[in-house]
């Protein structure tokens, strides 16, 4: 298997990279909505939103649709390993806590970006989603950030998460679509922001 990849390429910066992703495989039960049906989904939205809107990002928004990450992280480990002359990751997003209302965004990076990324939570007040803290990332991404890549991670209200989490009942008709699209929308925005601005 492999991972999936996509991306807006930048406009004026396209070697510096945000990525954004979640992961392919499920566990052995249920189908695997939640965990990380909702956060494969979330991505590819988050990117056709900027893509229907019209939106050129100045620096380069890539999706990734990560393989293994519920049995060794393989496609994460290939994916930072691979060498790409020329690029640079600025950061990365990932999104792997399941398509619930989303809350904000945890950030490992040193202080000084953790207090740059937090000083936009205002464009993510209005869907409720503007607790930017220290501490977050993922699974697929935790490679990228042994190279010093910021890592970022989408959180959301987990309150329900373990109800379905690697069972029998992680089934699309436990994902609320409006919560799935608010999560993707905050992903959007995220990113785009970053890719306009920088770290």
């Amino acid at each position: 298997s492999s991972n999936v990849v996509g991306e807006l390429t930048g406009s004026e910066k396209p070697g510096e990279v945000i990525v954004i992703g979640g992961h392919l495989d499920s566990w052995d039960k249920g189908q695997g909505a939640h965990d990380d049906g909702a956060g494969v989904t979330g991505t590819m939205e988050a990117l056709r939103l900027l893509k229907q809107l019209g939106l050129k990002p100045k620096r380069t928004i890539r999706a990734v649709l990560f393989i293994n990450e519920e049995n060794g992280l393989s496609g994460g480990k290939a994916y930072a390993a691979k060498d790409r002359p020329g690029e640079k990751h600025i950061a990365a997003i990932e999104t792997d806590a399941g398509g619930f209302s989303p809350r904000g965004f945890g950030v490992q990076a040193d202080s000084a970006t953790v207090a740059k990324i937090a000083q936009w939570s205002y464009l993510l007040q209005r869907i409720e989603a503007d607790r930017i803290q220290k501490g977050g990332g993922g699974a697929d991404i935790s490679e990228l950030g042994k190279k010093g890549v910021p890592l970022l991670g989408l959180r959301v209200d987990g309150q329900r998460y373990f109800d379905y989490h690697h069972s029998d009942n992680d089934t699309i008709d436990k994902v609320n679509e409006r919560e799935l699209e608010l999560g993707a929308i905050a992903l959007a925005i995220l990113a785009y922001t970053l890719a306009q601005e920088g770290i």
